[in-house]
């Protein structure tokens, strides 16, 4: 998890912006969420992910590339 809160703040505020945010992660496997940033939330949440999809696994997501060139 990385915490933009900083750059976002700067973005907005040089935008003029004075209500509402709209934001994209522009990529499948990731995500954007807004919460607290709080040291016990952050780590339950990685715990969390981390059982959900353990790292260091060969996902089938990761030949997207491979199935890609097989389609065409």
């Amino acid at each position: 998890m990385v915490r933009i809160t900083e750059q976002v703040s700067e973005i907005v505020a040089k935008s003029g912006v004075t209500d509402g945010v709209s934001s994209s992660a522009m990529h499948i496997t990731a995500g954007v969420y807004v919460n607290d940033w709080e040291g016990g939330l952050i780590e339950d949440i990685g715990e969390w992910l981390e059982k959900l999809a353990p790292s260091g696994r060969d996902y089938r997501h990761h030949q997207t590339a491979r199935t890609t060139r097989m389609r065409t």
